[in-house]
């Protein structure tokens, strides 16, 4: 699990140096087959603070979709991440 999200963490921290700001979607298969998606919200290329959003059951990461605009407008990057229990929007 340690390395799993490891892993995770370089990955988006490797495609921050790469990619233009603006949104991009991170689509990750889990060990058990579970294919789960992420929305990357850059504020800059620059080293910023990041938060990770994470929604309540039943929902999905496209209920940041604004919220995380505004974040970025006040100078942070973030990450939506859609749970087991989210889906597509």
């Amino acid at each position: 699990m340690k390395k799993s999200i490891l892993a995770i963490f370089v990955f988006l921290f490797i495609t921050i140096i790469i990619s233009p700001a603006g949104k991009k979607t991170i689509i990750y298969k889990s060990n058990d087959g579970l294919t789960i998606a992420a929305d990357l919200y850059l504020a800059h290329k620059t080293e910023t603070p990041f938060i990770i959003l994470f929604h309540q059951a039943g929902w999905s990461r496209g209920e940041y979709s604004e919220t995380a605009i505004k974040l970025n407008e006040l100078g942070f990057n973030c990450l939506a991440v859609d749970l087991r229990s989210g889906g597509e929007v």
